[in-house]
């Protein structure tokens, strides 16, 4: 389990939230340049961001913005809690109703209990994890579960 603390936003204060290793991502790790002198040459503006809904958090991954987050979440079979089922799209109102297309597939999603927030990686504080990150993207590992 690791700990991982999150900046404020529009939408919620700063938070802590508990993620288990297989439900973070080592996508496209790159930390930020005050913790990897490697990662000053991050053009896209990577950073790791956590998903989640109103049970808690679903995933954390690395993404240049939310909507790539949510895409590449969607990608990772990480959202299947929110993707509407076929007795849902069966009678679905597409004109007045709030879904929304993520992943390749444009698969739809109801994201009204969805939330999502940019991590706040800090040297001090989270070690254990920032060490684990680099580790899983050395070795190509899919998550921290390794």
């Amino acid at each position: 389990m690791y700990a991982i603390h999150t900046k404020p936003n529009r939408l919620m204060p700063p938070n802590v939230f508990n993620l288990e290793a297989h439900s973070i991502l080592a996508n496209d790790v790159a930390l930020p340049a005050s913790l990897d002198e490697a990662s000053r040459y991050n053009p896209h503006n990577v950073r790791l961001w956590v998903i989640g809904h109103m049970h808690g958090p679903i995933v954390a991954l690395f993404a240049s913005g939310e909507q790539d987050a949510l895409d590449e979440a969607c990608d990772q079979n990480k959202m299947e809690a929110l993707m509407l089922s076929p007795e849902e799209l069966a009678g679905y109102d597409y004109e007045n109703g709030n879904a929304t297309a993520l992943g390749n597939a444009g698969e739809l999603h109801n994201l009204d209990d969805c939330w999502i927030a940019e991590a706040d990686l800090d040297a001090a504080r989270d070690i254990l994890l920032i060490v684990k990150l680099a580790r899983a993207s050395e070795g190509q590992h899919d998550t921290l579960d390794f």
